[in-house]
This record gives structure tokens, C-alpha cells and sequence, in this order.
């Protein structure tokens, strides 16, 4: 028998299979301690009870089906089932079921037969149904998971329960935003959900949901750009209302978005409303959940449960001055509508015969119309007992419903402070009448004002929102417009919530982080003060003054020495102790405030702590005892006390200096040691060296400069030798050798046959005066003599060098050279090493290859040229085989034992089909190989010569299915071989996805597809495993729109996902920097240094200590301009001009076409420039292109087409020069050239109209080439500066005092041939720097007027971009960008008296693109080969690399690019790590090694040529195979 009923709270069901003989029973369920809910019924189609037919029968069996019977809280329900009269119960057999939902559940049920007084069944003891037993560690975990999981966390069930439908509501917890100055944050509106507890907020686009009793009470935070929201629960909606008119619907329960809809096209829209975004809307709730909008003088509502697109539409427009809603309310049947100036309008509510409310007799109130009501902007409306408060800006209205009159208003004149009324908030019997300054409370019990609370009370400069909190009792929230609201409750502020924190110190001098007890934290100081973030919580903890303790003077460095102390020095109150618990002062180090310190430093190995104090001295101490230090000075060995910088490391305390270089104490001994100096020589191409063991002297060789005499031990530099001294034959070294009888041979590289390189010997005995014998270099015959000399060695025989002649030998008494070259069977006459390996064998290494030479018999035995010229070369040793795999020929085999090569393994080997090998790999089980190609891939037991897997491209009988593409790599991992394919021949072609083999069961499994997580077709570059992601460098695809940079994407083989990708920025072109703000003379505190890189990526800092105050990585770049108009610093960006508030330190509403720029012009800009009250722009796109002019003055633009000034060209350049502004347009088509368009603003053509359009230059008539792009002025002569972006053309010159075209400054002249960065040139109190691309570097050139010195060209093998003048006046330094287009390093160098500065204001490493070849990691450290990728190109990449990059990942899987190495033109061919070398094999420079500690590079020398593919390292040697650009012939190098 089966029955159905329903009850208040919990559901029980009860299922009997079979009974006969039934009666009239009544079942009775008791639940003691039942906790309840409102009433709900669970199941989704409950089934009615049936009761019999009247036929009953003499026996038979009844199936209820379910039957629900229930409780009040506790105690018992009977619930009646009918059954035949007389009948008896035999075999009653029945289940029983709870739904928990909700909370609900049945703690120890009895059932019990009423009729026949029989228990059924006793639940007691045995716990609850639909009962939750427990839950570890609380009912909500609030925590964060750490890093992917909270092993602490479970649910305990009952024995043997089945769960099912189980609902987990997983948050995405917020900590409160971050600001980079004081938060600003509007707080829209809010609502609360009374069934769950939560506030939902919204502020600013974000809809915050708040619960208050978790430790992190932001639990979600929703992106909805909306001003108004309203929570209606028995709709299990949450609606919030846009200005634009558009009304969002969400799921109140999981805030899944349904639906939004805009008003206008709403269900039963009338023609006469259009929703009006620049009126106010409001959104409302009536007591019977109508939904209430309001806009304009439109009314709209909203019946419960109707359609969400269906709404009723009133107006209470008049035709002609429509009064304009601001706020609504329905209380009995009276709706209410507030205006903004009109007062209010009250209207009678009733409904027709579709229960549809009408509305009647509108009445209009207003103290024009009403002399009692006070205000005519009405701000809300509460109801309050039997009263209508009415706010607004006359102060509060109060109308008494029973007896249908006006009372007295609240107003200044008796209980307000202000009239000015924002709101009135009701709880139960209070009013709370909000002010801009104060809260006051009215209690309707006592009909007096019974309390206030002011703005400073509750910590807000302004009560600008107000609401009720109803999580706390008489609550009320407040917010300013800051980051915090502000919760009252019982008229006394109480803990805020804080939705967003900012730093109180927005230009810190010193930063340190701390680890405190709550987790770590960084301390900001400025002056006296400390500014706090925790970082566990991610919100600003508040300034601490330590002037409050005495402690007026500024804090210079702060450091931690325990956990329970952090030290600060001070410019005058010595070293002082804090607390880092909360930033309390613990004391001071006494006798610490002799002198103002700098600098602090600490080592937690030795505890000692180090003190700098400029101009005095340095003080060295032990944390158990600050008090007690050594103290050094100049009398105790310092060469200066011109400090500017301290480290320390290995037992030495590094002193940097102004004057001095840098001073070092060991700090064990208290010995001050010799202070390193600058030897001044920089930019060396290379630096050989050699060690005089006999001496313990240390010779370097510095080509361009000379050779240096170092101190084995000391570092001390002991002589310097140079050409023109007479202590050097040749300043350009290319080698320093020491022989087998102790002389010194140095060999030099002269650029012709007239002006030659030398090879000279000393003896190595007169160190002042030294004594070089040079070598004789004349061979009979034309064109024999060497004149570059390299590497050389020594046998007993004599001296062997190599040089462009050949391999060259002089006996020891000189007489020579015998000369070995190409007519003699070497691959090459320019040998560039030379290396005797074993007696009477001399190798000779050229850029072909390498040759043999019997010098006793003085033939040529062996050659040894380079292996295929293929993409892949790869080389394996294995039990002294060295494998090479090579493209045409199949598996070379050279037995390095035996010095024999062994046969080839081809095509007709049986172990692979045919000689097309793409790939060569180790395997996991020793002794094994894998080898790739078009045959598929194998695995080779080197031992018996077998295979051990044998895959075929495509499906495979019985095995996996190979991609049909051949492998370029394969990684095994866990037991999965992962496959990458060969990179397409074409850019266009995608090829990105890596297929997976299970090893152990000889099977395919899915594929892996970059575009799953990068959302772009690419291709596959490049793979390997770090820890335990799959890293893959992705080149996007190349389309008709361009192609994307590319990343690395991160395959997690634990999880089977994705990771994020690393982020790639694409190619940068441009660096733009500028000092804005008051920066000249002297940089002052509001100085800032802003740096634009590439497309996307925008920083700014201080411009006084560097300090980076924000960061973004979405402008719409490149930015083409940097101008500070006003207090206003601008941008010109793709998409318009960008604007910032310099006061307010935020962006403003950038200026685009037709919204702050004139409409007709296009949105990209190319030029800006500011002259005077007008700003100058330059745009440019398709065929439209202008030149506008903004008057700040009269706030209107001019636009000058360019048309009305010359030919089709773009705007690349603004400079103005003797009262004319010119316009350099650069070329845009090869037939069309450009020109220098002039505006003259002072008349200077004398035709009494000034601010006109002059006449234009073009090449030949006032410019020498036809291509524009920089201009430049000095205002003193004046002269005009004009450069090109043309080769070899130079810098025009324009003389204004005489209206001539002078001869150009040329790379005769010293500047560098390569054309001119798009505005890249500056004069400056006669200096003229110039920034050039294609690699030419930065030209600097002393002009004034006629007068040209001879330039000087720096930074060579990098673009140059902006030039700008750095503070002070005083120093002459330049901010100077530099662009690394696809290499990944971006810089802003800096130059000076000193030279240039690489990085010397800031530098960017960033990864261009996916086009990673080669990887390699050690740990969390990863190197990454990178190439220039497809942008721009249909040509695929090569597979090569250019850039090698340095990157370092932590434990949240977030990669940091740490350093960065570019070889330029040279092509990184494979890198492997051997400790703490990176070895680098490279086409054009051979092998190079990177030492991964010290950052220097150096090429590796005694390499048989230089062109270098895979490697393979073992035991200590490091194998390479050879590769050649001319003749396919196999290699090696060991």
C-alpha cells in the first residue's frame, strides 16, 4: 500500500510491500529535537493518496506507494490511512526515507499503530535520518585550498547511507581590491538575502557577495556593470538594473546568470517610452515582490512569478517639463513617486478585473503647491508606524496615514543638522535620518530624536551611501566613496568591511618584506612612517607614525633579524627596534645615533648586522648585542667615504663608491682589502686569456684596447700594456698563448694586407718594458702573406698558428712560415684554431670543416667536413658509439675507442626503412635509442643491434596510431611517450597538436591540441618536461590578419589539464619613455618616469628612486606619444588619446573621434607634441590622414588633412623651431615620397598672416631624401635637424638664420649608416643624439651651428626608439629606449658621462612569442631557445633560435623571466645544461658557453669549425655534432 500526505518541515516516506486483511489504521511518527525549516515539499511530482475502491474484497494486498506523514518541532502527527473495516494486518513490511534537504531531518522516529496502541518501529538510539553526522572542520570551510586541496576537510555519513544528489556550493572567495593610491570605490546600492544571510554589493562593474561569517566575507565577486539590485527570494532571483535600461536576471541561489533584457524591448511597451540613460533610475521591492523601476517620468512594474521580459508601464508625464522620478515606494494602496525639483506624487492603487493594478487621482505635492512640505528634490520614502517619511532636500517630510495629514517636517530648525537629507532608513522603531555629516536616530516610541552619529565617528570623510545591514541588529552601512564601508550598529561604529585598501605612503623610500606572524608583509616607509600589506589577507594594514615615540626623523632601511625583531635605521635616532607582530616601537639601539645611517644589512648565517653611514663610516655588529660593533673608517683602510651601495656574500662585505670603486672587508678578520677599480674599458668583442703559472700573473687580453697583468690572487690589476705605449705591437688581440718554453705569443687581427695584424713573442721576463719579437709573414707568390692571425700552439718542432693564409708553422728560431691551405686539401684557407691531439697530428679547424696534417711528412691525411644541412642533427653516445643522426644518410656510428666510423645504419640496415631521420634521442632503458623519421619511429637496442618497438606513421596493427607527420621529438614520462610532430614548411599551416602513447600497453591515448588552452591554431616548436608539465612553445599560425605571437603552453601529465599559459607579448617595435610631472631642475617627489613597450605594455614610477607605482599590460599601444598637458599627462595610443590625472593618480575618459577628438580623424595616433596651449596630433589610418590642432584656451581643434599640405604620407614626427612648426610626413609608397609640412606661427614669411601653412620641403628642395621621420631643433642658431628612414643618407641640417640647406652630417662624420627611429633625435646643448633601427644603435655627435665633431656610435646590435632628457639638469644623462623586437629584451639605457648604461632606467623581459625551439631546466630554473617566430612572414621558421631566455618558476606554476641572452644575426642550433653551464651550439660563432652564475658568455675555443647542431653530454664530455651551410657530410666534435 502506497499513500502520499504532506506536513510542515521534514518528509518521512514509508513503502509497504505486502498486507491482507487490513483495517482503518493511523500511524503516528514522533521526532524529538527536530530542527525545522519553513514548510517545503521535496519531491518533484508527489503522488496524491489513493484511497480504495468500495469493493473491497475478503483478502488481498495493499501498496500504499508513499505515504508523507510529519511533526511540528517535536511530540507527534497522525496520519490516517483507510483500509477495509475489520480488516487485520498481516506481513506489513515498509521503508522509510528522508530528504535532508535544507538542514532537515528526523532524529530518532518512532512509528506506532494508534489503533492497535503498537510500536512498528523504534528509531531511538540510532541517530537521525537525512541527519548530516558531522563535518570536519566546521560547517563551511573557510579556507583557502593550499595549493590544490584541503586534506583536512570530510563528511562523516551514517553507516550504509547512499548519497545522493549532492549539492556543494564552492565560492570564488575575493580579498578586498587593491589600489595603487587611496582606493576610491563607489558603492551603488545593495540587497540582503534573508535565507541565506548574504549581502550582495554593488561597487563600481562588480557585484559583490558578502557573508559575514567566514573569515574572508567577500565569498564572490561578479562582474555586472549595474547601479541598482534587489534580492527576490521566493523567485530564487537576483535582479540588478543597468543605466542603460537593460535589467539582469540571475539565480539567486548560485548567481547563474538567465537572462537580460533591455526595457525598450519589453512585453507590453508602450510607444511612448524610451528609457533614458541620462535620467536617474530606480529599482524596488514591494511587500507583495512586485519588482518596481522607475526612469524619466515612467513608472514600470513587474508581477511575481510573470515572465521576466513582461511589465506594466504608468507615467505621470505632463507633456512639458516632465517631472523626473528619483526614487518610488507602494505602501497599502498608495504609490509613492519621488522627483528631482517637483517634490512628490502620490497616486491611488486598485486592481481590475485581470488583477492588474490601475492607478487614479495623482496628486502632486510640493512646497509650491503644499506650503507644509519642504522639499522638492525627494531622496526616498519609509514608513515608520503609521507615518510616511519623506527625505529630501528641504530636510524630512511626515505624513500621518490615519488621519490623512501633514505633521511638522524634520528640518534644521528643530532636530537636523542639515536639511540637506540623503536618505531615512527604518529598522523595527527607528528612524535613521542621514545627512552628508551625520546619522541622526529617531525613536518612535519616545517621538524624540534619541541619538547621532557623525562622519568622524564612524571614520568616513562624507556619508555619501547609506543602507540597512540587517546581519546586525539596528545596522546600518555606510561608505564615502573610499574602500571601506563603514557598519554602525546602535549608533556606534563598529569593524568596517573593507572592499578595497590602499596605501597610505604612495612614494615609499624604503620597501622590505616581513615575515610576521600572520603570514608575510611588506613594509613601505616615507619620513617617520610605516605603511603595511599583509599579503595572507591582501589588504593595507594602515600607517604607523613613529613620531607618536619620539622618532621625527626619516627611516632610511628596514631589516628582520628574527621573528620576533625587525631593526630600521633613521637619518638621526640611530637603529630602532619594531615589533613585527604590529609594527609597534621596541626600542632603541643605544650609541647607534653617531651619525646618519643609509643602508642596513644582515646575514641570518653569522647574525651580524652591517651599518652604512655615508660621509662617517661603516659599523659591523652581532644581532646578540647591536650595541657592540666594529667600526671602520678612512683610518681604518677605506679608500672613501662616499658610499652608495652594501652587500655582502662569502665572508666579504662589499662597499660600493662615487670615487673609489669598490671597497671590500673580510669580515671574519676585520681585514679591509684592495678596493676594485674600473679599468674604464667596456663593449669588448672578446677577451682571451692566459695564466703565467711561474708568475701567478693572469694576462687578458681586451681586443680594441689592449692586455692587462692581473694578480692571480688579489684581483690587483699590475700593468696595463697598449699600443701606444709601446708596450703592445697591436691593441686588437685575438689570442694570448703561453708555449711549451714559457714565452708569450699573441696574435692580432688586421682588417687588410696593407694594414696588417701582427704575431709576436716576449720572453716573458722585462714586465715594464717588455720586448715582442715578431713573427716574418712572407710567402713567394701574389696574395700569400697572412695578415690575420688566430689561435696557436707548440710542439718541440716549433709554433703553429692559424691565420687567413692557412694553417702556418715557425721553427723556433722563427725562420717560416710554411703555410697549409686549401691547395693543399684543408676545407678552408682561413683556419681560425689549431690543436696538436697527438704526436705529429696537427687539426686544423676552418669555417668548413676541420684538416688533418701529418706534420711529419707535412700532408694533408684526413678531412673532416660538416654533416647535412638539415633542421635536425642529432647526436648520442652510447658505451663509446657516438650515434649521429642525419638527414639523407641515416644513423652514423664512429667507434670513439677504435677512432674508426662503423657502418651505417640506412635504409637497408633493418632497423629503419629509409634515410629521411628527423630524429635522435636517448631512450629511457639503457642502452636503447629512438630514432624518427618517415619511417615512423623505432626503438633500438644498441647491444644486439634489435628493435624493441617498431611504429609505422599513421595506424599501426595491434600498436598505436602515429600522427603522419614524422617526429621531431618524443618526451616518456610516467609511462606516456609524447609526440611532436615536424614543424610545417609553410607559416599558415597549423600543426599543435602532440600525440600520446601508453608505452606499457602498446596503445594510443587522446591527443593533446594547443588550441584547448592558447584559443588559436599554431605550431609546435618546441617541448619539454618541467617537473611535471609538459612545456610546448606555440608559434601562431600565419593568416590574412596577421599571426598570433604565439606561448608556451603548459600540459599538467598529473592532472590530465591544462595550466595557464606562460604569456607571450608579441614582437616590440617601439619603446617610448618620458619624464613627466616636475622633474627640471631637480627631480621632486611628483616626478614620474613613464615607459611604453610595444603594443600592450605600459609602467610608471617614481621618478627620484625608481620605484614602480603601477603597471599595465592592456593599453591599446604602441604609444606614439608621451606629452604632460596641463596636470594632465597624455598618450597617443591606437585607440585614441589616453589621458591621466596627474592630481588623482588615475586614467581618465581616454579622448577618441567624436568623444574629445574632432569626429573626421582617425583614432590611431602617430605624432603628439605640445606647443605652447595647443596640442599637436597626428593621425593616421587607410587614407585617412590629419594633422589637429587643440587649443587648451578656446577647448576647440582644427584639422588640416593632409591634402591641403602635401601627397599621401603619414604624420611620423612634431618638432617647432624659429616659431614654425614642422610635420615630418613619411613615406607610404615606394612611388610617392614624403615631406616636411610647416605651420608658421609668428608670421616668419612676412606676409603679415601668422598662424597659417607655409611651404613644404621635399627631397631636393630643403631635404636630402625623400623619407622624413625625425625632427630636432637647436633654438640657439637656429638649425633644424632632419633624419630619414633611409640607409647612409644621414642628418639634414636647415639654417633658419640664413634659409639654407647645409651639407648633411653622414656616417662620415661618425654616426651610424642605418635609418632613423620614427621621431628617435634630440639636440641638446650641442649634442645631437639619434636613435637608429636595423640594429644601428644610438649616434652621438658634438654640433653647434656649422661646427661638426666627429660623432661616436653606441649599442650597436640593438633599434634605438625615444630620446629624452633624465633630471637633474646637472648630470646630462639621457632616457633612451631601446626595442629588442623578437628577442625578448627590451631596455630604457641610459646615457651619460660614463658611457651608456644598458638598462639604466629599465629594462622588460618578456617572452615574444611561442616560437621556443630548444629547452632546458633544472628544477624550477628554465632556459628557453627562442626564435623570431611567423609574425608577419608566410615562411615557417626555420626551427632555430635567436634569444635564449632565462626564467625561473614557483610553486604556483608562475614563471618569472629573470634574464635574457640575445646572439643577434647567429643561430642557437641546441643548449644543454651541464651544472652551471648552459652550453649553447650555434652556426656562426661555434660553441658557447654561459656560466648561469656569473652571466658571461663566452665562445668555447679549439672547436673544429664553427658550425655547431645537437649535443649529447657524458661522463664529463661534451659531444657535438657538426653541421654545414654548403656540403652534406657527416661530423662530429668531442
Amino acid at each position: 500500500m502506497k499513500a502520499i500526505g504532506s506536513m510542515r518541515g521534514a518528509q518521512v516516506y514509508f513503502w509497504r510491500h505486502k498486507g491482507s486483511s487490513v483495517y482503518a489504521i493511523a500511524i503516528v511518527l514522533l521526532m524529538m529535537s527536530m530542527p525545522w525549516s519553513t514548510t517545503v515539499d521535496f519531491r518533484e511530482e508527489p503522488t496524491k493518496s489513493q484511497s480504495s475502491n468500495s469493493n473491497w474484497g475478503a483478502s488481498g494486498s495493499v501498496d500504499t506507494g508513499w505515504l508523507t506523514v510529519g511533526s511540528e518541532s517535536t511530540g507527534s502527527s497522525t496520519t490516517i490511512v483507510q483500509h477495509p473495516p475489520g480488516a487485520s494486518i498481516e506481513n506489513m513490511t515498509f521503508e522509510i526515507g528522508v530528504n535532508g534537504s535544507l538542514g532537515i531531518c528526523a532524529q530518532d522516529p518512532i512509528l506506532t499503530l494508534v489503533d492497535a496502541n503498537q510500536e512498528i518501529f523504534d528509531g531511538t538510539g540510532i541517530g537521525g535520518f537525512g541527519c548530516k553526522q558531522s563535518y570536519s572542520p566546521d560547517d563551511v570551510l573557510d579556507s583557502y585550498l593550499d595549493p590544490y586541496s584541503n586534506s583536512e576537510a570530510g563528511l562523516l555519513l551514517p553507516t550504509g547511507a547512499v548519497l545522493t544528489d549532492m549539492v556543494i556550493e564552492a565560492m570564488r572567495p575575493a580579498s578586498p581590491r587593491l589600489s595603487p593610491s587611496s582606493p576610491n570605490l563607489v558603492v551603488h546600492d545593495l540587497s540582503h538575502d534573508a535565507s541565506s544571510g548574504r549581502t550582495f554589493i554593488l561597487a563600481d562593474d562588480d557585484l559583490l557577495v558578502i557573508d559575514e561569517t567566514v573569515s574572508n566575507p567577500i565569498v564572490h565577486v561578479e562582474s555586472i556593470s549595474a547601479t541598482e539590485v534587489q534580492v527576490i527570494q521566493p523567485e530564487d532571483l537576483l535582479v540588478a538594473l543597468s543605466t542603460d535600461g537593460i535589467v539582469h536576471y540571475y539565480r539567486l541561489s548560485n548567481l547563474e546568470h538567465i537572462s537580460s533584457h533591455p526595457l525598450n524591448d519589453t512585453i507590453g511597451r508602450p510607444g511612448t517610452f524610451e528609457w533614458q540613460e541620462n535620467k536617474p533610475a530606480s529599482l524596488f521591492l514591494d511587500s507583495q515582490n512586485r519588482t518596481w523601476i522607475s526612469n524619466g517620468c515612467h513608472i514600470l512594474w513587474r508581477d511575481p512569478n510573470s515572465s521576466l521580459e513582461s511589465y506594466h508601464f504608468h507615467d505621470v508625464c505632463t507633456g512639458s517639463n516632465d517631472p523626473i522620478i528619483s526614487s518610488i515606494h507602494l505602501t497599502g494602496n498608495k504609490l509613492l513617486a519621488g522627483t528631482i525639483g517637483t517634490g512628490f506624487v502620490m497616486l491611488d492603487t486598485s486592481e481590475d478585473v485581470n488583477s492588474t493594478l490601475v492607478f487614479s487621482n495623482a496628486s502632486f505635492f510640493s512646497p509650491i503647491t503644499s506650503p507644509s512640505i519642504v522639499s522638492y528634490s525627494v531622496t526616498s520614502f519609509e514608513i515608520l508606524d503609521d507615518q510616511i517619511l519623506v527625505s529630501g532636500d528641504g530636510g524630512v517630510d511626515r505624513f500621518h496615514i490615519l488621519s490623512d495629514t501633514w505633521l511638522s517636517p524634520w528640518t534644521t530648525s528643530n532636530w537636523l543638522d542639515s536639511n540637506d537629507v540623503l536618505k531615512v532608513i527604518t529598522l523595527e522603531n527607528y528612524a535613521y535620518v542621514v545627512t552628508p555629516s551625520k546619522i541622526h536616530r529617531y525613536d518612535s516610541t519616545v517621538l524624540a530624536f534619541t541619538g547621532a552619529i557623525t562622519t568622524n565617528q564612524a571614520n568616513l570623510t562624507a556619508f555619501d551611501k547609506v543602507f540597512p545591514w540587517p546581519s546586525s541588529n539596528q545596522g546600518i552601512a555606510a561608505s564615502d566613496g573610499a574602500g571601506s564601508l563603514a557598519k554602525i550598529v546602535d549608533m556606534s561604529a563598529i569593524e568596517p568591511l573593507v572592499l578595497a585598501s590602499g596605501p597610505a605612503i604612495l612614494e615609499p623610500q624604503v620597501v622590505s618584506v616581513i615575515d610576521a606572524p600572520s603570514g608575510k608583509q611588506a613594509w613601505f616607509a616615507s619620513g617617520s612612517e610605516v605603511d603595511r600589506f599583509d599579503e595572507e589577507s591582501k589588504r593595507w594594514l594602515g600607517v604607523i607614525d613613529y613620531t607618536i615615540d619620539g622618532i621625527d626623523s626619516e627611516i632610511t632601511d628596514i631589516v628582520q633579524i628574527d621573528d620576533q625583531t625587525v631593526i630600521a635605521s633613521t637619518s638621526g635616532h640611530g637603529i630602532i627596534q619594531i615589533d613585527p607582530t604590529d609594527g609597534s616601537l621596541i626600542g632603541t639601539v643605544s650609541g647607534s645615533d653617531i651619525a646618519a645611517i643609509d643602508t642596513l644589512g644582515y646575514d641570518d648565517s653569522t647574525d651580524k648586522v652591517f651599518v652604512m653611514m655615508p660621509e662617517f663610516g661603516i659599523a659591523i655588529g652581532n644581532t646578540s648585542d647591536l650595541a657592540d660593533y666594529s667600526f671602520f673608517d678612512e683610518d681604518s683602510g677605506l679608500d672613501s667615504l662616499e658610499f652608495t651601495s652594501m652587500t655582502y656574500r662569502s665572508d666579504i662585505l662589499y662597499i660600493g663608491t662615487t670615487d673609489a670603486g669598490v671597497m671590500r672587508i673580510e669580515v671574519s678578520s676585520g681585514v679591509v682589502l684592495s678596493s676594485w677599480r674600473s679599468l674604464g674599458i667596456d663593449d669588448v668583442d672578446e677577451a682571451p686569456i692566459e695564466y703565467v703559472d711561474g708568475d701567478d700573473r693572469i694576462l687578458l687580453g681586451l681586443k680594441g684596447f689592449g692586455l692587462i697583468i692581473l694578480d692571480r690572487f688579489t684581483g690587483e690589476v699590475l700593468h696595463v700594456w697598449d699600443e701606444a705605449d709601446g708596450t703592445l705591437p697591436d691593441n686588437d688581440i685575438n689570442d694570448i698563448y703561453s708555449d711549451i718554453n714559457g714565452n708569450i705569443i699573441i696574435s692580432s687581427e688586421g682588417p687588410s694586407f696593407w694594414n696588417p695584424g701582427v704575431a709576436a713573442m716576449w720572453d716573458g721576463a722585462d714586465y715594464l718594458q717588455p720586448t715582442w719579437t715578431s713573427f716574418p709573414t712572407s710567402i713567394p707568390g701574389p696574395n700569400n702573406d697572412p695578415f690575420q692571425f688566430f689561435e696557436a700552439t707548440s710542439n718541440v718542432d716549433g709554433i703553429y698558428m692559424g691565420t687567413n693564409r692557412g694553417a702556418c708553422m715557425w721553427d723556433w728560431s722563427l725562420n717560416g712560415p710554411d703555410c697549409w691551405s686549401s691547395a693543399d686539401g684543408l676545407p678552408s684557407r682561413f683556419v681560425n684554431t689549431v690543436a696538436i691531439l697527438e704526436p705529429n697530428r696537427l687539426y686544423a679547424g676552418t669555417s668548413e670543416g676541420v684538416g688533418i696534417i701529418d706534420t711529419s711528412t707535412g700532408t694533408v691525411v684526413d678531412v673532416w667536413t660538416a654533416a647535412a644541412d638539415s633542421d635536425q642533427t642529432d647526436i648520442v653516445v652510447i658505451d663509446s658509439i657516438v650515434y649521429l643522426g642525419v638527414e639523407g644518410i641515416g644513423i652514423a656510428r664512429y667507434d670513439l675507442n677504435t677512432q674508426e666510423w662503423l657502418t651505417t645504419w640506412d635504409g637497408t640496415s633493418g632497423l629503419i626503412d629509409n634515410d629521411l631521420i628527423t630524429l635522435l634521442k636517448e631512450g629511457e632503458v639503457p642502452g636503447t635509442i629512438w630514432a624518427g623519421g618517415y619511417f615512423g619511429l623505432v626503438n633500438i637496442n644498441t647491444t644486439n643491434e634489435q628493435l624493441n618497438l617498431d611504429w609505422n606513421l599513421g595506424p599501426n596493427s595491434g600498436g598505436p596510431t602515429l600522427p603522419y607527420e614524422p617526429p621531431m621529438d618524443v618526451i616518456v614520462h610516467d609511462g606516456v611517450l609524447y609526440y611532436q610532430q615536424i614543424v610545417p614548411s609553410q607559416s599558415w599551416q597549423a600543426r599543435d597538436s602532440i600525440a600520446r602513447i601508453d608505452i606499457q600497453n602498446n596503445t594510443s591515448l587522446a591527443q593533446i591540441d594547443t588550441t584547448d588552452t592558447l584559443g588559436y591554431q599554431g605550431q609546435i616548436r618546441g617541448m619539454h618536461m618541467v617537473q611535471d608539465n609538459l612545456w610546448l612553445g606555440v608559434a601562431g599560425v600565419q593568416g590574412w590578419g596577421g599571426a598570433e605571437p604565439g606561448d608556451i603552453a603548459r600540459w599538467n601529465t598529473t592532472s590530465g589539464n591544462w595550466e595557464d599559459p606562460i604569456g607571450s607579448y608579441g614582437s616590440v617595435q617601439r619603446v617610448n619613455a618620458q619624464f613627466l610631472g616636475d622633474c627640471f631642475p631637480i627631480a621632486s617627489g611628483n616626478c614620474e618616469f613613464w615607459v611604453s613597450y610595444g603594443d600592450s605594455i605600459l609602467r610608471r614610477y617614481n621618478a627620484t628612486d625608481m620605484t614602480l607605482l603601477d603597471s599595465w599590460d592592456d593599453v591599446p599601444g604602441p604609444i606614439r606619444g608621451i606629452e604632460s598637458f596641463g596636470e594632465t599627462y597624455l598618450f597617443g595610443s591606437t585607440d585614441g588619446i589616453l589621458r591621466w590625472d596627474a592630481n588623482n593618480s588615475t586614467f581618465l575618459t581616454p579622448w577618441t573621434p567624436g568623444s574629445g577628438m574632432p569626429s573626421n580623424v582617425a583614432d590611431r595616433v602617430y605624432s603628439m607634441r605640445v606647443v605652447g596651449d595647443d596640442l599637436w596630433v597626428g593621425t593616421y589610418q587607410g587614407g585617412n590622414i590629419d594633422v589637429s590642432i587643440y587649443n587648451q584656451s578656446l577647448d576647440s581643434w582644427d584639422v588640416t588633412p593632409y591634402t591641403d599640405v602635401g601627397g599621401y604620407a603619414y604624420p611620423a614626427d612634431i618638432e617647432i623651431c624659429e616659431g614654425i612648426v614642422h610635420v615630418a610626413f613619411g613615406r607610404l609608397q615606394w612611388w610617392q615620397g614624403g615631406y616636411v609640412a610647416r605651420y608658421d606661427y609668428s608670421d616668419s614669411d612676412g606676409n603679415g598672416i601668422a598662424g597659417e601653412w607655409i611651404d613644404a620641403w621635399e627631397d631636393g628642395n630643403g631635404l636630402d631624401d625623400a623619407d622624413p621621420r625625425a625632427l630636432a631643433c637647436d633654438d640657439s642658431h637656429p638649425m633644424l635637424y632632419v633624419a630619414y628612414d633611409s640607409d647612409n643618407v644621414g642628418i639634414s641640417r636647415f639654417d633658419y638664420s640664413t634659409d639654407t640647406l647645409l651639407s648633411a652630417i653622414t656616417p662620415s662624420n661618425g654616426i651610424s649608416s642605418e635609418p632613423v627611429f620614427p621621431g628617435g633625435i634630440l639636440y641638446d646643448n650641442g649634442i645631437l643624439l639619434v636613435s637608429h633601427v636595423d640594429e644601428g644603435g644610438i649616434s652621438r655627435i658634438e654640433t653647434s651651428g656649422m661646427v661638426i665633431s666627429t660623432g661616436t656610435v653606441f649599442g650597436v646590435g640593438m633599434d634605438g626608439s625615444s630620446i629624452v632628457r633624465a633630471p637633474p639638469s646637472s648630470d646630462f644623462a639621457y632616457a633612451i629606449g631601446r626595442s629588442g623586437e623578437t628577442s625578448g629584451v627590451n631596455r630604457v639605457d641610459r646615457l651619460d658621462s660614463t658611457g651608456l648604461i644598458e638598462g639604466g632606467f629599465d629594462e622588460l623581459l618578456i617572452l615574444p612569442s611561442g616560437d621556443v625551439v630548444e629547452f632546458v631546466s633544472n628544477g624550477a630554473n628554465v632556459w628557453a631557445a627562442v626564435g623570431t617566430s611567423n609574425q608577419g612572414n608566410w615562411q615557417s621558421s626555420s626551427g632555430y633560435g635567436r634569444t635564449i631566455m632565462e626564467g625561473m618558476v614557483d610553486q604556483n606554476g608562475t614563471l618569472t623571466w629573470l634574464d635574457s641572452y640575445d646572439f643577434n644575426d647567429d643561430i642557437v642550433e641546441d643548449i644543454i645544461l651541464d651544472g652551471n653551464t648552459l652550453w649553447i651550439s650555434t652556426t656562426y660563432r661555434g660553441m658557447i658557453a654561459l656560466d648561469t652564475n656569473t652571466k658571461q658568455t663566452r665562445t668555447h675555443p679549439g672547436s673544429i669549425h664553427n658550425s655547431m647542431d645537437g649535443m649529447y653530454l657524458e661522463n664529463g664530455n661534451l659531444y657535438a655534432g657538426l653541421t654545414s651551410v654548403l656540403m652534406p657530410h657527416r661530423a662530429f666534435k668531442c
